[in-house]
């Protein structure tokens, strides 16, 4: 009854225009500031890298809790519980363009705050 690879066609695009919105947002407020990322070759996430000396622990748990942004630390994909990280992943999958905007935003104001 369905179309698959028409289906498929459609999530690519849908997706591949919120991978560009995010890229495109991390440019305008988060580069400037320091804050690097690998471009989207697939996946739903955003790699970002934060500048040296910016704790990456902190910077997560104040995104969080002050500015009620969720990211993911490094630390939680690197097999090593003890090994450090200066990164964070963002979604750009499951959010509007508006809350991603809005978030990227809010990470901004807290690279300001650092």
């Amino acid at each position: 009854e369905y179309d698959f690879s028409e289906h498929l066609g459609r999530l690519r695009e849908i997706y591949r225009r919120k991978a560009n919105l995010a890229q495109n947002l991390l440019d305008e407020y988060l580069v400037l500031k320091g804050i690097s990322y690998y471009p989207v070759q697939g996946g739903l996430f955003l790699w970002c890298v934060l500048p040296s000396g910016i704790d990456m622990p902190s910077f997560c748990k104040r995104a969080v809790l002050d500015y009620k942004v969720a990211v993911v630390p490094g630390s939680a994909f690197l097999p090593d519980e003890n090994a450090s990280s200066n990164c964070f992943r963002i979604n750009y999958s499951t959010v509007s363009d508006e809350a991603l905007e809005r978030g990227i935003k809010k990470l901004s104001e807290l690279m300001d705050n650092i």
